[in-house]
């Protein structure tokens, strides 16, 4: 059986959606988050960030925040970020986005009851 469907760049694919009606936009961006979380990890870092480099922002922030489960040769199952961490810095430069900072969100650490 042959392929159906249109073909597209990844560029003409991103214009397409966002040329969609906004019901319409929401439900193509859910199935391509599902479909693109399963694919894009094990690709290298350049088709990673031609794929994305026009994505909208909100799939990019999706993708950013998953970890995705593969198996381990000989160790069992891992979990690995869905796009590459030199991929995301990437796409952030590019977009003006300041990279967030590593240290703990969590103030007030070691202090409470402990100390009186």
């Amino acid at each position: 059986m042959g392929e159906s469907g249109l073909r597209f760049s990844w560029s003409q694919l991103w214009s397409y959606l966002l040329a969609l009606p906004r019901p319409h936009q929401e439900a193509m961006a859910i199935m391509l988050d599902r479909e693109l979380v399963t694919w894009l990890p094990f690709r290298s870092p350049e088709v990673q960030r031609e794929v994305l480099e026009r994505a909208p922002q909100a799939l990019i922030d999706s993708l950013k925040r998953r970890r995705v489960k593969y198996s381990k040769p000989g160790s069992g199952e891992g979990y690995m970020p869905a796009i590459s961490p030199q991929v995301v810095e990437l796409l952030d430069a590019s977009r003006g986005i300041k990279p967030e900072s590593r240290k703990s969100k969590r103030k007030g650490r070691g202090k409470g009851k402990h100390h009186e």
